[in-house]
């Protein structure tokens, strides 16, 4: 068999010494090249969750990105990629409504036939007294839906036009489609208004996903898109949704880990690759006992004067080796 090999090293006085008990790696690369990429996952990487818990505090939609924000453990950089579906109707705290459809058509014709020399009784919202056209911002108000209960909003009303409302509470058991309406006497007493306004009718709001808060829609749907790093089997991550001022209270136990071997960048270490003795004869041959590359210490017998045995390893243990330190000559 024809085995070829580079540098060899003899533990003993020389400068090439090796000594027991230490990792014998040779750096050959200070830094991973721009073109290499990482082809196991960092120590740690998350790879399956026993559970799932659907938790709340995420906009509803597909394939939403959730990150780690909180762990029971010391792992980091988990992110998933989940569905989000409806739960308890909770609206989003500053989130704005449109108006219906309905709505939209009853303040534009109202705007369109407006006539500044004769305004009344043009213009959605007016001063009662003149006729203008009114401009002003509510205080938190409340309204009413089929369903949903405790949200309350703020009217923003610029030159007569509702053109902005947002959710100041968030209620709950709202739901997608919801028509909510913030009547006529509700929006005329409001005292950030001011008194002396009146409105052409109820204001009518329709209920979007951009609006309510929902769930995890379920284990299978929660899918891995980094598994970050330091984690351990059994740890709870809180996720919350990325770019999100809301904090979710969902979350993951993880299950299993990826590769435990951690990604080399720098430096790249190159191990011995075999190993031959000085000495031990037929009858009286040599054991050495070494730590693998899995970490693992493996005692290995056999060894006879100048024979070479091909084995990956990282270092030479002293206490199972019967070869002496300048005995044993190991090749790269």
């Amino acid at each position: 068999m024809n085995l070829s090999y580079g540098l060899a090293k003899t533990g003993g006085a020389g400068a090439t010494d090796w000594a027991f008990g230490t990792d014998l790696g040779i750096a050959t690369d200070s830094q991973q090249r721009s073109w290499e990429v990482a082809r196991t996952p960092a120590k740690g990487s998350a790879a399956t969750f026993t559970t799932v818990a659907v938790g709340s505090g995420y906009t509803v939609g597909k394939d939403r990105t959730l990150i780690q924000t909180a762990t029971d453990g010391s792992g980091t950089g988990l992110k998933v990629i989940a569905d989000i579906v409806e739960d308890n109707g909770n609206l989003i705290v500053g989130s704005g409504l449109q108006p219906t459809a309905g709505f939209n058509q009853f303040q534009n014709s109202l705007l369109l036939a407006f006539d500044a020399s004769n305004p009344d009784p043009y213009t959605y919202a007016r001063v009662t007294a003149t006729g203008q056209a009114f401009t002003g911002v509510s205080n938190a108000i409340p309204g009413i839906s089929a369903t949903g209960t405790a949200a309350t909003f703020i009217v923003t009303v610029n030159a007569g036009v509702v053109t902005k409302v947002t959710v100041a509470a968030g209620g709950t058991i709202y739901r997608i489609g919801d028509v909510v309406t913030i009547d006529k006497a509700t929006l005329e007493l409001n005292g950030s208004f001011g008194g002396g306004i009146i409105f052409q009718g109820d204001l009518k709001l329709l209920v979007t996903e951009d609006n309510v808060l929902g769930r995890i829609n379920s284990p299978g749907s929660t899918i891995i898109q980094n598994g970050g790093s330091g984690h351990a089997i059994g740890d709870v991550i809180t996720l919350s949704e990325e770019g999100s001022t809301v904090v979710g209270t969902g979350g993951v136990t993880i299950g299993t880990l990826g590769i435990a071997n951690p990604v080399v960048t720098a430096p790249n270490n190159r191990y011995p690759r075999a190993v031959k003795t000085s000495t031990g004869v037929q009858g009286t041959p040599k054991t050495i006992e070494f730590v693998g590359m899995d970490d693992v210490n493996v005692i290995i017998g056999g060894f006879t004067a100048g024979t070479i045995f091909p084995f990956n390893f990282k270092q030479i243990i002293d206490a199972g080796t019967d070869a002496a330190l300048g005995e044993i000559t190991i090749l790269y």
